[in-house]
């Protein structure tokens, strides 16, 4: 599903937690794992740079990346998020 152009010209978010999961589909392997952690499970970035063997500065890059590249794809209503 598409964001419908309309809604994206007003700058809406995506309508339905659909939408949602098909821009999170669309992300990076590395940068779903950091929102999953992180954003839906509650760990802290210290915990999910344990979890992850890679440094706490890395899951930061990745955790901000992540929701810079869905904040663009919810509001330009983007078919394919970067990178």
């Amino acid at each position: 599903h598409a964001i419908h152009p309309a809604s994206a010209e007003r700058g809406h978010a995506p309508d339905t937690s659909h939408e949602v999961y098909d821009l999170l589909e669309r992300l990076p392997l590395v940068h779903r794992e950091v929102l999953a952690l992180c954003g839906l499970l509650g760990y802290d970035y210290e915990s999910a740079a344990a979890l992850l063997d890679v440094p706490v500065g890395t899951i930061r890059s990745r955790v901000h990346r992540a929701r810079d590249s869905l904040r663009r794809a919810m509001i330009d209503g983007e078919e394919e998020v970067s990178a």
